[in-house]
């Protein structure tokens, strides 16, 4: 019901998961999780749903272990993703998005007033170059509805836009040309996450 999947994942292919984690309570943002292919931009699974902080982590860490041990770029400002993040490191979840590559850098994204226009730049590029390959009708729907209302790109009042912000997590790290560091520091290894 919460995990839907269209392709399945392959050998060795490379992963990258963008997280838009909500607080999980009734008739108010959704959790959702965007799996997109680094290579192909086909977009294969998506895990959506009103769900308990610890009940999506669960999902969400299985699910990145499905897809090749997949990088995820959770979105940590507003609390939510924060608690996300300490419960995947407690789970010893090792591919998770750093801001930066030395021992100190945040996990996670944080979306700003600068990074959020990186984020909707990164989608409408996509867009119109008609690169990124999708299936899911929730995600097309919320694509449909999405403007800009009093100067930021969001959703209507009446409408959600998580499966957009986790699309759009995926799409700047899948476009991010340097090495970043990946799971916990470990002897002063870098790993191209993204390569």
């Amino acid at each position: 019901k919460f995990l839907r999947i269209w392709q399945l994942p392959r050998g060795d292919s490379k992963y990258i998961i963008g997280v838009d984690a909500a607080e999980g309570l009734p008739d108010r943002d959704y959790s959702a999780a965007v799996v997109l292919s680094k290579s192909t931009m086909q977009h294969v699974a998506t895990l959506r749903g009103r769900l308990p902080i610890d009940v999506f982590t669960g999902k969400l860490a299985q699910l990145g272990a499905q897809f090749n041990n997949a990088l995820l770029v959770i979105e940590r400002s507003g609390g939510f993703g924060q608690a996300v993040i300490e419960l995947l490191k407690r789970q010893g979840y090792q591919h998770l998005y750093r801001e930066g590559i030395s021992n100190v850098s945040p996990y996670g994204w944080s979306t700003n007033v600068r990074t959020r226009h990186t984020m909707t730049s990164e989608l409408t590029a996509v867009i119109n170059s008609l690169e990124l390959r999708t299936d899911d009708t929730i995600l097309l729907d919320e694509l449909m509805g999405f403007q800009f209302i009093d100067g930021k790109a969001q959703a209507p009042t009446d409408a959600h836009d998580d499966c957009i912000f986790a699309l759009m997590l995926a799409l700047v790290v899948r476009n991010r040309a340097a090495l970043v560091r990946v799971g916990r520091p470990t002897a002063g290894r870098y790993a191209d996450a993204l390569v």
